[in-house]
């Protein structure tokens, strides 16, 4: 039974027991996981096979004169793995992917690693989701995207409306076929997409209600069902506020691209909050983000 102690300080409660919910569900073999938001806790854990603790979490262990010492004496130090807010050397940002936090445990623990057989690779994903979401509608978020991607690319509009398109398939047609888990679901994608200089285009639906009758569940199987069968590169998911209040859309994402602006105050401080919000736990996400200035990839596009 392999045994990982999560350690995160209280505002990151939400990011600790939604990392814990990952790990139980994509972790190979059997495990235990304790999580603690005090370091005193620590003293009535036992000695673990792998310790995840946040950068403040960790200072609070160590300005602690009775648990620094069970944490040096026990060694804990050869076990641990530093969670921290930004790219550092030596620690797993928590903005990235859970399946790095995985793949670095395993590099930490080798005799876990040989005993179930690990390989890095398996941890890459075969077609790479990424989302674009804008706060305020930008009827260019498509051409954002473009500046984007390469051939062969797949892009879906999933804002809040489309751009006055011409009458034809869209996301929203699209949508049906999801609710059915419709084998034939990259049949109709094929049908449905536009293709331009060998990039591939679904459109948003006129207005976004029709993305809100799928739940979760249906996303998933969709999402996941893309990476599988390896049709397309990468995706790109042109991203609405409307959406993205149903459910837990992000989760999906291996990576967010925030278009933020300069000129758009309010547009700057919702990337703000939204960030902050990532970072804390409160909307579940592990992948990579990425700040935009909607300003310079309109004119780098130009």
């Amino acid at each position: 039974m392999f045994t990982i102690v999560i350690g995160e300080e209280e505002q990151y409660e939400e990011y600790g027991r939604r990392l814990v919910r990952y790990l139980e569900s994509h972790w190979k073999g059997p495990l235990r996981i304790f999580r603690h938001t005090q370091p005193q806790s620590l003293l009535q854990t036992e000695v673990a096979d792998c310790y995840l603790l946040g950068e403040e979490y960790r200072e609070a262990i160590l300005g602690d004169e009775e648990v620094s010492g069970f944490y040096r004496h026990k060694e804990v130090q050869n076990r641990e793995i530093v969670i921290s807010n930004s790219e550092k050397k030596g620690c797993f940002c928590r903005y990235h992917a859970p399946a790095e936090l995985i793949s670095l445990i395993y590099d930490k623990i080798p005799e876990h690693s040989a005993e179930i057989g690990f390989h890095r690779e398996a941890t890459v994903p075969d077609c790479q989701i990424t989302g674009i979401f804008s706060p305020v509608f930008h009827s260019g978020l498509k051409r954002i995207a473009t500046s984007y991607m390469h051939s062969g690319d797949l892009y879906l509009g999933m804002d809040d409306m489309n751009d006055f398109h011409e009458p034809g398939g869209n996301m929203g047609d699209l949508c049906y076929f999801i609710l059915l888990k419709d084998e034939e679901i990259l049949h109709h994608i094929k049908e449905i997409a536009e293709e331009f200089q060998e990039m591939y285009f679904v459109e948003a639906p006129e207005v976004y209600f029709d993305l809100l009758e799928l739940r979760d569940e249906e996303y998933q199987w969709f999402f996941d069902r893309l990476r599988r069968e390896k049709e397309y590169p990468e995706v790109f998911v042109g991203i609405g506020c409307g959406v993205l209040g149903q459910g837990e859309m992000l989760q999906f994402f291996d990576r967010i691209i925030l278009i933020d602006s300069r000129e758009d105050r309010y547009q700057h401080v919702f990337c703000n909050h939204m960030e902050r919000a990532i970072q804390a736990g409160g909307i579940l996400f592990h992948g990579v983000i990425e700040r935009r200035y909607r300003e310079d990839v309109l004119h780098e596009s130009l």
